[in-house]
């Protein structure tokens, strides 16, 4: 298993899925500061790809095997 972050041993709200419908769902509900949200999401982290740290190279993804165009 890999993290980005140690998985807190208690939260509010835990979202499985990070996808679209999950991390806008976790953006609302973040909204209250007092709230604790933990956002699962399978498959390897790739935070540090380049691709990721450049808005402007999203477009790679879709011709990627990285991560699945929907």
């Amino acid at each position: 298993m890999t993290t980005t972050r140690p998985v807190p041993k208690a939260a509010d709200y835990v979202i499985v899925g990070g996808g679209t419908a999950g991390l806008v769902l976790a953006n609302r509900l973040s909204e209250d500061p007092d709230t604790q949200i933990l956002v699962l999401e399978s498959g390897k982290s790739i935070t540090q790809d380049p691709r990721v740290q450049d808005p402007s190279a999203w477009t790679s993804f879709t011709r990627s095997g990285d991560c699945m165009a929907a």
